[in-house]
C-alpha cells in the first residue's frame, strides 16, 4: 500500500527528509531507496502538497550533495518532479511552500548538468517557473526561490530564449516588468529578492552582443530605484545599492549562481558573484540522454511497486490493472515526464548502420 497510500507516503516522506538533512545522517537516501522510486512516488501523489514539498526537499539536498547523486536522479528524470508540483500547487500556504521547494530542487538538479538542463527545455522549464512566479507575489520565500532559479536556469540560451528573444522587444518588457513587480511586492522583509531579481534580469537579456544593450535598455530602473529607496529607509546599513544592482544586471549571466543567497534579508553581503568555469549548455547531452531516458522509460513500464515487500510476503500477486479512465476525464497523455522522453527520442540522432527506425510521434506536455 505504500506507494498509493498518501497519508502513509507523507508520512515516511516527511521522516526520510528529516532524517537525510540531520547531520546524524551518514547514508545518502538515493543509496537506500533508489531514484528511480522517489520519481515514481512524486508522479503519484503529484496534486499533495504533505508529500510534494518534502519530496522536492529531499530531491534538493540529494543533489546538491555529490555531483554522482545528481546524475543519478537527473538520469531517472527527477527534474520532471519538481517541475509538475510547480505546475499544479494550488494557491494557498501549502502551495507556497511547495513552490519554493521545488524552485530549490529544479536549481540544484540543474547545477552543472547539461541532461538536466535538456531535460527544462523539453519541459518548457523557464515558463513554468516563471508562471510561478507569477502566481505567488504574497510569498517572499517562494519569490527568491523562483528568482533565483530562473536566473541559474536561464543562462541556457535555450530555456532563456522561451521567455525573452531580442526580435520580440515588446514580449520581452512585459516578461521583465513581471519579474520587477515580483521583487516589488515581496521585498521588504528579506533584500536578497531585489539582488535575485537583477540576476534574473541579467540572464534574461544575455542576448548576442548586438541585442545585449537593447534588451538591457528596457530594463526599468525607475521601479528598481523605488525598491532601493524603500531599502534604504528600512535598512540604512544595507549594501543593496544602485551600483551594486547594476553590477549584478552587467554580470550575473555569465557568473556561478549557485550560492542559495546573495544577500542576508537585511542587506549585507554573504556571497559574491564568481566567475563561471563553464557556460551552461544542453545540445551536447542530447544523444547520451536519449539512451538513459529510454532505459528510464522501459524501467517504469515494468515497475513493480511491491518489489521491496514481496520478501514478507507482502503482494502474492500483483493487482488487476485499474480501470482505464474515460477519454474525457483522462489527462492529456504529455504529461511533463512523457515530454521529456518524446522530446528526446524525437531528436536527431547520430546515424548508425542500420535501417531507420520509423520517427516517433511528439506530444505535447502542458
Amino acid at each position: 500500500a505504500f506507494p498509493h497510500d498518501g497519508e502513509v507516503v507523507a508520512t515516511a516522506i516527511e521522516a526520510l527528509q528529516r532524517v537525510t538533512c540531520s547531520r546524524h545522517f551518514s547514508s545518502p537516501t538515493i543509496e537506500i531507496y533508489p531514484p528511480i522510486e522517489l520519481v515514481t512516488l512524486g508522479e503519484v501523489h503529484h496534486q499533495n502538497c504533505a508529500i510534494m514539498a518534502p519530496l522536492c526537499s529531499l530531491l534538493a539536498f540529494e543533489a546538491g550533495s555529490t555531483t554522482e547523486h545528481r546524475d543519478a536522479l537527473v538520469t531517472c528524470g527527477a527534474v520532471a518532479v519538481p517541475l509538475r508540483a510547480l505546475q499544479v500547487a494550488p494557491q494557498d500556504s501549502a502551495g507556497n511552500s511547495v513552490a519554493r521547494e521545488a524552485a530549490i530542487a529544479i536549481k540544484r538538479l540543474a547545477y552543472g548538468s547539461s541532461e538536466a538542463l535538456l531535460h527544462l527545455r523539453l519541459a518548457g522549464g523557464a515558463s513554468l517557473i516563471f508562471d510561478g512566479l507569477r502566481a505567488r507575489h504574497d510569498c517572499p520565500s517562494a519569490v527568491r526561490s523562483l528568482l533565483a532559479t530562473l536566473a541559474a536556469v536561464c543562462q541556457d540560451a535555450g530555456l532563456r530564449e522561451q521567455l525573452v528573444q531580442p526580435s520580440e522587444p515588446q514580449e520581452a518588457v512585459t516578461v521583465l516588468n513581471a519579474i520587477l513587480r515580483a521583487a516589488q511586492a515581496s521585498h521588504a522583509e528579506d533584500l536578497d529578492i531585489v539582488a535575485q531579481a537583477c540576476c534574473a534580469l541579467s540572464s534574461l537579456t544575455n542576448a548576442e552582443s548586438q541585442s545585449r544593450a537593447g534588451l538591457r535598455a528596457l530594463i526599468d530602473r525607475d521601479q528598481i530605484c523605488q525598491m532601493l529607496v524603500r531599502a534604504q529607509e528600512a535598512f540604512p546599513e544595507s549594501d543593496l545599492q544602485r551600483e551594486y544592482c547594476e553590477h549584478l544586471i552587467a554580470c550575473a549571466a555569465t557568473s556561478d549562481l549557485q550560492s542559495e543567497r546573495l544577500l542576508s534579508p537585511h542587506g549585507t553581503e554573504i556571497s559574491g558573484l564568481r566567475q563561471r568555469a563553464s557556460a551552461p549548455g544542453a545540445s551536447q547531452a542530447t544523444g547520451r540522454v536519449m539512451q538513459s531516458l529510454t532505459r528510464r522509460r522501459a524501467h517504469m513500464d515494468n515497475f513493480d511497486i511491491y518489489r521491496s515487500l514481496r520478501p514478507l510476503g507482502v503482494g502474492a500477486s500483483l493487482p488487476e490493472p485499474a480501470e482505464e479512465m474515460p477519454p474525457e476525464a483522462a489527462e492529456p497523455e504529455g504529461v511533463i515526464l512523457g515530454g521529456i522522453f518524446d522530446g528526446l527520442i524525437g531528436q536527431p540522432a547520430a546515424p548508425e548502420p542500420t535501417e531507420p527506425a520509423p520517427p516517433t510521434r511528439r506530444t505535447s506536455f502542458i
